[in-house]
């Protein structure tokens, strides 16, 4: 049976990481390995995994000596890893116990797909479903995927729901940790520049919506989304002229709602920056003039 190594990052992630973990060792599925990398936690999180590795050899504890974020403590579990596919669970999320029998599944009848990611619901701080499914009225799109399908259109494609061929990594390499958000979706758009994807729409993955969570802050999501495009820009000018003027508009609104959240944190000499940058894209005149009335908005 095909090995399928799952990548479980943890900081001071006490609270949740054995559930998570005993959702990955459940599986239905059970030729896997579990690399846990403890990026430096100062609560027990390590004593935690190492409990439930000494019930579980499957279960592998790997420690950061700093604090180095979240996408080199993925980098250090992909380097151990050795599994034909690669499956992520963050530590505060859940698996159904079918998850990554459905996912080697759909990778088998899909050769050409490099990327396949199931349909998720969200639950709340003690694990109550709180939306059972977040793709509910929206159109997922498989095989071959278009950049503007995948920056502009977008659609829901939560982390800990994504598999993965290893050789997918050789060929677009790992996690850039110039990112402490949005790494995964500039990994998965490496990915998607050369194989398909294809999707699983039973929802088999538990997100959890918490206030805590990195994805809860916004002005660091948005700082992070603006880099990304920032640097797709600069890096792959085809791709984004491909998009042509839709991908201006897209950064125009990205720089907007980035100036505005630095405007309500004080950061005023940023969001004057970020909105002379969103004036300065080639988009339509009216989307300029509406950020011209409305600048006390971002400003």
């Amino acid at each position: 049976m095909a090995l399928v190594s799952i990548i479980v990052p943890a900081y001071n992630a006490s609270l949740y990481i054995e559930q998570a973990l005993l959702s990955a060792s459940r599986q239905s599925y059970r030729s896997h390995e579990i690399l846990v990398v403890d990026d430096a936690s100062s609560d027990n999180t390590a004593q935690i995994i190492e409990s439930l590795s000494s019930q579980d050899s499957r279960i592998r504890l790997l420690r950061h000596q700093q604090n180095l974020g979240i996408s080199s403590a993925r980098n250090t579990a992909i380097g151990a890893a050795r599994g034909d596919y690669i499956a992520f669970l963050d530590a505060d999320d859940l698996w159904d116990e079918e998850k990554l029998e459905h996912q080697l599944a759909a990778l088998k009848t899909n050769p050409s797909a490099g990327l396949v990611f199931t349909a998720s619901r969200a639950i709340d701080a003690n694990g109550q479903v709180t939306n059972d499914n977040l793709s509910r009225g929206k159109t997922i799109p498989s095989g071959r995927i278009s950049a503007r399908q995948f920056i502009i259109e977008r659609y829901p494609m939560i982390t800990s729901s994504v598999m993965i061929r290893r050789e997918c990594l050789n060929q677009v390499g790992v996690f850039d940790p110039r990112y402490s958000t949005a790494e995964d979706f500039d990994l998965w758009l490496r990915i998607l520049g050369d194989y398909a994807q294809c999707y699983v729409p039973q929802v088999l993955t538990s997100y959890r919506d918490i206030t805590d969570s990195a994805s809860k802050n916004a002005l660091r999501n948005r700082t992070n989304k603006v880099k990304l495009l920032e640097n797709l820009q600069r890096e792959s000018p085809a791709l984004t002229a491909e998009m042509g003027q839709d991908f201006a508009v897209y950064l125009h609104r990205q720089y907007l709602g980035l100036a505005k959240l630095e405007k309500q944190t004080g950061q005023t000499q940023q969001s004057r920056k970020h909105y002379q940058n969103a004036l300065s894209l080639p988009i339509p005149t009216m989307l300029k003039l509406r950020a011209l009335v409305c600048k006390k908005r971002y400003c």
